[in-house]
């Protein structure tokens, strides 16, 4: 079966590029992606440690879905002017399933680039490559999945999936007589949960990660949880739970609001634990298997409160 779908990627700009050792101290950067079997490089910039591509096309991937891709390989290199041959300055690997499971919603994120042990680069501590700044968004052909007569009847399907997008969070209550809090929050449906980045030393937490969630039981809840990560374990800061009935009445734009932060019976603190903020939007997966991806039933777009 033929799969109308692509997958757009951007590479939009990088920072606190480390040039190779006797380049002069500055880099002639480009980015390699890679999907599956095909890769596309960007524009090779000159003399600069903080290359922008912000006025390129997005790179095109296409049958995504038929392929056995699960993930992005952005390889970042230097361009020997000399030679012309292109450097190995670290690689940076972006996983696709949230992507995938998310057409038309954009994850716009910076990557931190990761060494590959050839000792080409000055660096010499993990973290100090560089990042890039990199935006992936999948389309699906509104009919993928559906039988020919079955095309208009999405809109009277129910919703099921949930696509949560965390932003921050604020004046979160630190553990274990800390000062401040390594935070990271979580959502799950049902048995499915998804969890985002820890974010270090702040009480007031970014995130911006989104995910997707199926959904089996319209009446059942999504539980959100922030916790503080420490080497040896995993405490809770707060949590809340939203009806999915809430969020489906929610209208296009699903739920966009502050979420105050409970104890873990879902119970006011005496003590306040803080505030994340999220947003949540029911989809429809319509006549799609387990390895096919759903289609937003509405637009899912706007700022963050």
């Amino acid at each position: 079966m033929d799969i109308e779908d692509r997958l757009e990627v951007k590479v939009v700009e990088a920072r606190g590029l480390v040039p190779p050792r006797g380049a002069g101290g500055t880099c002639n950067p480009s980015v390699f992606v890679s999907c599956d079997s095909e890769t596309i490089q960007t524009k090779t910039q000159s003399r600069t440690n903080a290359p922008q591509w912000k006025d390129a096309e997005p790179m095109a991937f296409f049958h995504v879905a038929e392929g056995a891709a699960n993930h992005l390989v952005c390889r970042v290199c230097h361009k020997d002017l000399v030679t012309g041959r292109s450097i190995p300055l670290g690689t940076v690997t972006i996983p696709l399933s949230t992507a995938l499971l998310s057409p038309e919603i954009p994850i716009d994120e910076w990557f931190p680039i990761i060494a590959l042990g050839d000792g080409l680069g000055d660096a010499s501590e993990e973290g100090d490559l560089g990042s890039v700044h990199v935006i992936v968004t999948y389309f699906l052909d509104d009919n993928f999945g559906m039988d020919e007569g079955d095309a208009g009847d999405a809109s009277n399907q129910l919703p099921n999936c949930l696509v949560a997008s965390v932003a921050r969070a604020r004046n979160l209550a630190p553990v274990d007589n800390k000062q401040t809090c390594d935070a990271y929050a979580s959502v799950s449906v049902h048995s499915s949960k998804q969890s985002t980045k820890v974010v270090r030393g702040t009480n007031s937490p970014s995130w911006d990660q989104t995910f997707a969630l199926p959904v089996t039981d319209g009446y059942a809840f999504a539980e959100v949880k922030v916790k503080h990560k420490s080497l040896m374990s995993r405490k809770l800061i707060g949590s809340c739970r939203i009806p999915l009935v809430e969020i489906a009445g929610a209208g296009p734009g699903g739920l966009r609001k502050w979420f105050k932060l409970l104890s873990a019976d879902y119970e006011l603190s005496p003590e306040p634990r803080g505030e994340v903020s999220y947003r949540l939007a029911s989809m429809i997966a319509a006549g799609r298997t387990a390895l096919q991806t759903p289609r937003p039933s509405h637009g899912f777009h706007g700022p963050w409160i």
